[in-house]
């Protein structure tokens, strides 16, 4: 399975939105289509929601491990095993989907759920597979950081600001020294 694509695209009076992320949870809803009428106003074409008729269903994770670089700036990459169950459940492209608030990072795995598992011929073996995930973590200051993949949680600490101490803001480029 390969990664899907993660980035809006807006073409022919058609925006579509790959994830909507709620408060609740990461990628809540996915594949949103708006339409830009003749009136100026967005008309929500399409929607599907996680875990609704053959929508995006969370992959199950066994263990998630951060595993951080020991070179400056520091890279963290989340390590997880994961379990999908039966192969006849799953079809189409895993989507990775990834949010931080404060010091809390969350992450998603998701896969698209058959629509009618009943109808697919199952070969009734299950799926383990392992996936390491780079999280953003440059220019983030020192600190213990959470996260959460798909329920399984930990934690991780960066010993130092995690920027080149001479780094302009990129909010702040018009007074950047040249």
């Amino acid at each position: 399975m390969a990664l899907a694509a993660d980035q809006p695209a807006y073409q022919s009076n058609v925006l579509t939105i790959p994830r909507v992320d709620t408060p609740e949870q990461v990628g809540q809803y996915q594949d949103a289509m708006l339409r830009l009428g003749q009136d100026g106003k967005w008309q929500l074409e399409s929607l599907r929601a996680l875990e609704n008729n053959g929508g995006l269903i969370k992959i199950g994770v066994i263990a998630a491990e951060a595993i951080k670089t020991e070179s400056f700036p520091v890279s963290v990459f989340l390590r997880t095993q994961n379990g999908v169950g039966w192969v006849c459940d799953f079809d189409g492209t895993i989507k990775l989907l990834q949010r931080r608030q404060d010091n809390h990072f969350e992450v998603a795995i998701l896969a698209p759920q058959v629509s009618d598992p009943y109808t697919h011929a199952c070969i009734g073996i299950a799926w383990d597979f392992r996936m390491t995930i780079p999280l953003d973590v440059y220019g983030l200051s020192a600190g213990t950081y959470t996260y959460d993949v798909n329920g399984v949680t930990g934690s991780f600490t960066l010993t130092s600001d995690n920027k080149y101490a001479d780094d302009c803001k990129s909010t702040d480029i018009d007074i950047c020294p040249p």
